[in-house]
């Protein structure tokens, strides 16, 4: 795949552009219109939206990054290089970014829930342009497998050219999936009562999705809570899939909420 998708020199030094870094960069810029996009239909404030917006994002990428680094100690205290050339775990993302976005919506007057069901179809796209910057670095990569889509990495930067054997192109699999979440998840928003539904549905079927792509996958880099049975991921799966219908169950008790002609449903 493309791992460096571009080498120039500054001052004699040679620079590289990472086809991860770029795709996730896109998936951030197409996260944050489809969010400012969705709040101005919805009667949120824009500006208050792109704060809360940008305040999680940066508690998101911090969380990404603590929890790769937790679930790699063993190799960091081997080679602790390791840990400057980055690396980023999904789930740290929302687990930092949702208490962060929460206190942020409090302080800027927007509505938590509706934010929520705002960044749900914003998050998921931006995560399935992020995955696809994955399959161009090679990272995150597909266990062995021989079928007729199966592709091999040969980049000698990917780390699943090591070795280089057909494999699952599993990213491709959850960008998929994501896209269609998102689709979805716009798709149902007018049908639904209440608010914060619509981003539940989201983590569900996301966590559903990503516990069963980890039977998929081969990096060990992701970690493990039972080695070789139940990895960080799908640990992680299970507690947000079991809190997520809870969620739903409380959420959907309440009285609907009332769409007034300025577009916005009110309780």
């Amino acid at each position: 795949m493309h791992p460096i998708i571009l080498r120039y020199e500054i001052l004699g030094n040679e620079r590289l552009i990472a086809g991860y870094g770029v795709m996730v960069s896109i998936g951030m810029v197409a996260g944050l219109a489809m969010a400012l996009a969705i709040a101005r239909r919805r009667g949120l404030d824009p500006i208050n939206v792109l704060l809360v917006s940008l305040i999680a994002v940066t508690a998101g990428l911090i969380g990404s990054y603590v929890l790769f680094v937790a679930t790699m100690v063993r190799e960091a205290i081997d080679d602790p290089s390791m840990l400057l050339r980055g690396g980023l775990v999904f789930y740290g993302g929302p687990l930092a970014a949702v208490p962060v976005a929460w206190i942020a919506c409090r302080r800027l007057d927007v509505p938590p829930l509706r934010m929520a069901d705002v960044a749900a179809p914003s998050l998921s796209l931006g995560h399935a342009l992020g995955r696809m910057g994955c399959f161009l670095g090679g990272c995150c990569f597909g266990a062995r497998w021989n079928g007729p889509w199966a592709v091999a990495f040969t980049h000698p930067l990917a780390p699943a050219a090591s070795p280089s054997l057909p494999r699952h192109p599993v990213q491709l699999y959850e960008a998929g999936v994501l896209i269609a979440i998102s689709l979805v998840t716009l798709l149902i928003w007018p049908r639904i009562r209440n608010h914060g539904l619509v981003a539940l549905g989201y983590v569900l079927c996301y966590s559903i999705w990503r516990f069963f792509a980890e039977t998929l996958r081969a990096d060990t880099i992701r970690g493990f809570v039972i080695p070789g049975w139940l990895s960080t991921s799908q640990a992680i799966s299970l507690v947000v899939i079991a809190a997520s219908l809870v969620g739903l169950v409380v959420i959907g008790r309440r009285s609907p909420c009332i769409e007034s002609s300025d577009g916005i449903r009110r309780p």
